[in-house]
């Protein structure tokens, strides 16, 4: 985690080569390499990646919550203005792993379950206005689960911006500087 931390997958590859085969076995090895795929640029060795780990770890909310935030990370990095994601894109991918992560995961940890909605709106977003209403409802379920999560408060403050809802977005970002 440290390697990762500081923005060094290099040395965070290196050292979990030698423990590449537990990502199937091993809780937190897997959410590490589920971390360090952020870095990976091959979008079909991302998805292949994230579909192997997903086989074992798609009912375990920290693990998923990496996967879609490597998702979003190299989705992000893409140059240039980039069209709507489609359904059957990597974003979609990732929707599609937090659906089923939602289904699964255990409803006594609110704070996970708040996590997957915020990255879900957001990998909703990147498909354009399409996942404009389902995103928002994202965010305030989040926010149900969350009330405290000034970065959730602040995500949906800039989508209200962005939609050009300004009383919205200046109620949400009051309320993310409490």
């Amino acid at each position: 985690w440290s390697a990762l931390a500081q923005d060094q997958p290099q040395l965070a590859a290196e050292t979990l080569k030698e423990y590449a085969q537990l990502t199937s076995t091993d809780f937190e090895i897997a959410e590490v390499w589920s971390a360090m795929l952020a870095w990976i640029d091959d979008f079909d060795h991302l998805e292949k990646e994230t579909r192997r780990l997903a086989q074992k770890w798609a009912n375990q909310a920290k693990v998923v919550e990496q996967l879609a935030r490597s998702i979003l990370k190299a989705w992000q990095r893409l140059p240039g203005i980039q069209a709507p994601a489609d359904r059957d894109s990597l974003v979609g991918l990732g929707v599609d792993l937090i659906d089923f992560c939602l289904g699964e995961a255990p409803p006594s940890k609110p704070i996970d379950r708040a996590s997957l909605y915020v990255l879900r709106a957001r990998l909703l977003l990147e498909a354009g206005p399409l996942g404009d209403d389902r995103a928002l409802s994202d965010y305030e379920i989040a926010l149900s689960l969350c009330p405290e999560d000034a970065d959730a408060w602040f995500l949906l403050s800039r989508h209200h911006l962005f939609m050009g809802r300004w009383e919205k977005s200046i109620l949400a970002g009051l309320e993310a500087k409490k």
